[in-house]
């Protein structure tokens, strides 16, 4: 599905898509504005074929199933190493401390 979109300037909004390139962003107070995007859209068919299809692009870069997934596996190894990490400082720690025991007998 390739559509053009009339946003409001909120967060998740200003996030997902580019203004003006696959999306129209609007006061969320202005009516007249908002009504006057979604009018230009459906008075320019080319110009909302364009966005549409430059909206659909900019999903699939960001969301793709594959992209989601990369972006996961990559968090959770993030998580992965700094608990390795965590885990080696507190194995060195206890060394060290066994070593100083050992000295002190």
């Amino acid at each position: 599905m390739e559509k053009a979109l009339v946003t409001s300037d909120i967060g998740w909004a200003k996030e997902v898509m580019i203004n003006g390139f696959a999306r129209f962003t609007v006061d969320p107070k202005d009516h007249q504005e908002y009504a006057g995007k979604v009018l230009q859209l459906l008075n320019d068919p080319a110009l909302a074929g364009k966005m549409g299809k430059a909206a659909r692009e900019q999903v699939v870069a960001k969301f793709s199933t594959g992209v989601v997934v990369e972006r996961n596996i990559g968090f959770y190894e993030g998580i992965v190493e700094r608990q390795e990490s965590r885990q080696e400082k507190i194995d060195n720690r206890k060394e060290t401390e066994v070593r100083k025991v050992g000295r002190i007998h």
